[in-house]
Protein backbone atom coordinates (compact mmCIF):
# COMPACT_ATOMS: atom_id res chain seq x y z
CA UNK A 1 0.00 0.00 0.00
CA UNK A 2 1.27 3.47 -0.92
CA UNK A 3 1.99 5.98 1.81
CA UNK A 4 -0.52 8.83 1.60
CA UNK A 5 0.91 12.33 1.54
CA UNK A 6 -0.73 14.51 4.25
CA UNK A 7 -0.26 17.57 2.03
CA UNK A 8 -2.25 15.91 -0.74
CA UNK A 9 -4.96 14.92 1.73
CA UNK A 10 -5.18 18.57 2.80
CA UNK A 11 -5.32 19.62 -0.87
CA UNK A 12 -8.26 17.26 -1.43
CA UNK A 13 -10.01 18.45 1.75
CA UNK A 14 -9.62 22.08 0.70
CA UNK A 15 -10.99 21.35 -2.76
CA UNK A 16 -14.03 19.65 -1.20
CA UNK A 17 -14.59 22.64 1.09
CA UNK A 18 -14.47 25.12 -1.82
CA UNK A 19 -16.89 23.03 -3.85
CA UNK A 20 -19.24 22.61 -0.89
CA UNK A 21 -19.58 26.39 -0.78
CA UNK A 22 -20.48 26.42 -4.47
CA UNK A 23 -22.63 23.31 -4.84
CA UNK A 24 -23.42 21.95 -1.38
CA UNK A 25 -22.52 18.46 -0.17
CA UNK A 26 -25.11 16.73 -2.31
CA UNK A 27 -23.70 18.44 -5.41
CA UNK A 28 -20.15 17.19 -4.79
CA UNK A 29 -18.76 14.75 -7.31
CA UNK A 30 -15.46 12.92 -6.90
CA UNK A 31 -14.32 13.90 -10.40
CA UNK A 32 -15.00 17.58 -9.65
CA UNK A 33 -13.09 17.37 -6.37
CA UNK A 34 -10.12 15.79 -8.15
CA UNK A 35 -10.19 18.49 -10.83
CA UNK A 36 -10.44 21.26 -8.20
CA UNK A 37 -7.52 19.70 -6.29
CA UNK A 38 -5.48 19.42 -9.49
CA UNK A 39 -5.06 15.65 -9.25
CA UNK A 40 -6.24 12.69 -11.32
CA UNK A 41 -9.55 11.12 -10.31
CA UNK A 42 -7.73 7.80 -9.87
CA UNK A 43 -5.38 9.43 -7.38
CA UNK A 44 -8.36 10.70 -5.42
CA UNK A 45 -9.64 7.12 -5.12
CA UNK A 46 -6.22 6.03 -3.79
CA UNK A 47 -6.77 8.47 -0.92
CA UNK A 48 -10.49 7.94 -0.42
CA UNK A 49 -12.55 4.89 -1.31
CA UNK A 50 -15.64 6.97 -2.01
CA UNK A 51 -17.34 10.27 -1.32
CA UNK A 52 -18.57 9.09 2.08
CA UNK A 53 -15.01 8.26 3.20
CA UNK A 54 -13.71 11.61 1.95
CA UNK A 55 -16.47 13.54 3.73
CA UNK A 56 -15.96 11.59 6.96
CA UNK A 57 -12.25 12.33 6.86
CA UNK A 58 -12.89 16.01 6.18
CA UNK A 59 -15.43 16.19 9.03
CA UNK A 60 -12.90 14.73 11.49
CA UNK A 61 -10.19 17.12 10.25
CA UNK A 62 -12.43 20.18 10.58
CA UNK A 63 -13.53 19.16 14.07
CA UNK A 64 -9.90 18.74 15.15
CA UNK A 65 -8.93 22.14 13.72
CA UNK A 66 -11.88 23.82 15.39
CA UNK A 67 -10.98 22.32 18.78
CA UNK A 68 -7.41 23.63 18.43
CA UNK A 69 -8.65 27.19 17.92
CA UNK A 70 -11.00 27.36 20.90
CA UNK A 71 -9.57 29.12 23.93
CA UNK A 72 -8.65 27.06 26.95
CA UNK A 73 -11.40 27.03 29.59
CA UNK A 74 -9.08 26.21 32.49
CA UNK A 75 -8.55 29.87 33.48
CA UNK A 76 -11.09 29.71 36.30
CA UNK A 77 -9.63 32.76 38.05
CA UNK A 78 -11.21 35.01 35.43
CA UNK A 79 -14.87 36.01 35.78
CA UNK A 80 -17.27 34.00 33.63
CA UNK A 81 -18.24 37.01 31.50
CA UNK A 82 -14.57 37.52 30.54
CA UNK A 83 -14.12 33.82 29.70
CA UNK A 84 -17.36 33.78 27.74
CA UNK A 85 -16.51 36.96 25.83
CA UNK A 86 -13.08 35.61 24.91
CA UNK A 87 -14.67 32.35 23.71
CA UNK A 88 -17.42 34.14 21.78
CA UNK A 89 -15.05 36.54 20.00
CA UNK A 90 -12.56 33.77 19.22
CA UNK A 91 -15.36 31.59 17.82
CA UNK A 92 -16.77 34.49 15.77
CA UNK A 93 -13.39 35.29 14.25
CA UNK A 94 -12.75 31.61 13.58
CA UNK A 95 -16.04 31.06 11.74
CA UNK A 96 -15.56 34.15 9.57
CA UNK A 97 -12.02 33.12 8.63
CA UNK A 98 -13.03 29.45 8.27
CA UNK A 99 -16.44 30.07 6.74
CA UNK A 100 -16.19 27.15 4.31
CA UNK A 101 -15.60 24.80 7.25
CA UNK A 102 -18.64 26.20 9.09
CA UNK A 103 -20.85 25.63 6.06
CA UNK A 104 -19.42 22.16 5.55
CA UNK A 105 -19.96 21.17 9.20
CA UNK A 106 -23.59 22.27 9.14
CA UNK A 107 -24.32 20.51 5.86
CA UNK A 108 -22.45 17.32 6.76
CA UNK A 109 -24.09 17.03 10.17
CA UNK A 110 -27.54 17.17 8.57
CA UNK A 111 -26.70 14.94 5.60
CA UNK A 112 -27.12 11.23 4.99
CA UNK A 113 -23.31 10.90 4.86
CA UNK A 114 -22.80 11.23 8.61
CA UNK A 115 -22.63 7.97 10.53
CA UNK A 116 -24.55 7.34 13.74
CA UNK A 117 -21.24 7.20 15.63
CA UNK A 118 -20.15 10.58 14.25
CA UNK A 119 -23.51 12.10 15.10
CA UNK A 120 -23.05 11.07 18.74
CA UNK A 121 -19.76 12.97 18.96
CA UNK A 122 -20.31 16.49 20.23
CA UNK A 123 -19.65 19.35 17.85
CA UNK A 124 -16.58 21.24 19.14
CA UNK A 125 -18.23 24.66 19.42
CA UNK A 126 -21.38 23.38 21.11
CA UNK A 127 -19.37 21.11 23.40
CA UNK A 128 -17.09 23.96 24.45
CA UNK A 129 -19.92 26.38 25.18
CA UNK A 130 -21.87 23.65 27.01
CA UNK A 131 -18.97 23.24 29.42
CA UNK A 132 -18.76 26.98 29.98
CA UNK A 133 -22.53 27.26 30.49
CA UNK A 134 -22.69 24.38 32.96
CA UNK A 135 -20.54 26.24 35.49
CA UNK A 136 -22.28 29.54 34.83
CA UNK A 137 -25.72 27.98 35.38
CA UNK A 138 -24.58 26.60 38.75
CA UNK A 139 -23.44 30.10 39.73
CA UNK A 140 -26.72 31.63 38.45
CA UNK A 141 -24.84 33.81 35.95
CA UNK A 142 -26.90 32.80 32.91
CA UNK A 143 -30.58 32.12 32.41
CA UNK A 144 -31.83 28.92 34.00
CA UNK A 145 -32.88 27.37 30.70
CA UNK A 146 -32.19 24.18 28.87
CA UNK A 147 -28.56 24.31 27.70
CA UNK A 148 -29.63 23.42 24.16
CA UNK A 149 -31.75 26.59 24.01
CA UNK A 150 -28.86 28.71 25.24
CA UNK A 151 -26.62 27.05 22.64
CA UNK A 152 -29.13 27.95 19.93
CA UNK A 153 -28.84 31.61 20.92
CA UNK A 154 -25.03 31.50 20.97
CA UNK A 155 -24.19 29.33 17.96
CA UNK A 156 -27.08 30.65 15.88
CA UNK A 157 -25.80 34.19 16.29
CA UNK A 158 -22.22 33.11 15.57
CA UNK A 159 -23.21 31.34 12.35
CA UNK A 160 -25.55 34.06 11.08
CA UNK A 161 -23.03 36.80 11.85
CA UNK A 162 -20.33 34.85 10.01
CA UNK A 163 -22.68 34.58 7.03
CA UNK A 164 -23.37 38.32 7.18
CA UNK A 165 -19.66 39.12 7.25
CA UNK A 166 -18.73 36.78 4.42
CA UNK A 167 -21.71 37.05 2.09
CA UNK A 168 -22.54 40.72 2.68
CA UNK A 169 -18.84 41.59 2.92
CA UNK A 170 -19.34 43.27 6.28
CA UNK A 171 -16.03 43.92 8.04
CA UNK A 172 -15.61 41.95 11.27
CA UNK A 173 -13.96 44.69 13.30
CA UNK A 174 -13.79 45.42 17.02
CA UNK A 175 -16.99 47.55 17.15
CA UNK A 176 -18.98 44.82 15.37
CA UNK A 177 -17.53 42.11 17.63
CA UNK A 178 -18.51 44.19 20.68
CA UNK A 179 -22.07 44.62 19.38
CA UNK A 180 -22.41 40.92 18.59
CA UNK A 181 -21.09 39.95 22.01
CA UNK A 182 -23.46 42.39 23.75
CA UNK A 183 -26.37 40.98 21.78
CA UNK A 184 -25.45 37.44 22.78
CA UNK A 185 -24.66 38.29 26.40
CA UNK A 186 -27.92 40.20 26.86
CA UNK A 187 -29.75 37.15 25.56
CA UNK A 188 -28.23 34.60 27.94
CA UNK A 189 -27.29 36.45 31.14
CA UNK A 190 -29.38 35.87 34.25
Amino acid sequence: MRVKDPAKTALIHNAALRLTLLHGIDGLKMADIAKEAGIATGTLYVYFEDKEALLGSLYAAVQATCRQHLPKAERKEEPFRVLFKNAFITAQQYWVIHFAEAIFMDQFYHSSYISAAMKKEPMPLEDYFSLLLAGAKRQLLVKDMDTDLLLCAITGLLRQAAMLCVRAEKKLNKPLLEKLFTLCWDGIKA
